[in-house]
């Protein structure tokens, strides 16, 4: 989760190589909403986002 799209965009790329699959999301609010649908095994998120 992050704010800035460039930043998921790298953070993706790198995870997918790694062999993992990714959802990124640019909010809480769009990281909430995807959880209650969906499990992760590990969450990686900016910490100082604007909202």
């Amino acid at each position: 989760m992050d704010d800035i799209k460039q930043q998921r965009e790298i953070a993706s790329r790198m995870l997918r190589t790694l062999g993992y699959t990714v959802a990124a999301v640019s909010s809480g609010e769009e990281a909430v909403d995807y959880l209650e649908s969906n499990s992760a095994d590990l969450l990686v998120l900016d910490m100082v986002m604007d909202r």
